[in-house]
């Protein structure tokens, strides 16, 4: 929602399985990935995602506060706390 009322479009993926199928048949601009996913979490999606070609910064949200030496080995641009 906070997306659309700045006037950018969203996908929304309810898994990390289907955020790898969507992201396989789109070119997104950025992508917003949770830590905490059910089954695989925020940071293998984030390695898969790289090693699919995605070519967009990916930032990861956590409640951790200690993942700054994890996001750059998986691949992600920055992380929010």
């Amino acid at each position: 929602r906070a997306l659309e009322a700045c006037g950018a479009r969203g996908d929304l993926a309810g898994s990390a399985e289907s955020a790898l199928a969507m992201a396989a048949g789109h070119d997104y601009a950025a992508v917003l990935i949770d830590q905490m996913l059910p089954g695989m979490d925020g940071l293998e999606l984030c390695r898969r995602l790289r090693r699919g070609g995605l070519g967009a910064p990916a930032v990861i949200m956590s409640a951790r506060d200690d993942l700054a030496g994890e996001i750059g080995p998986a691949g992600a641009d920055g992380y929010l706390v």
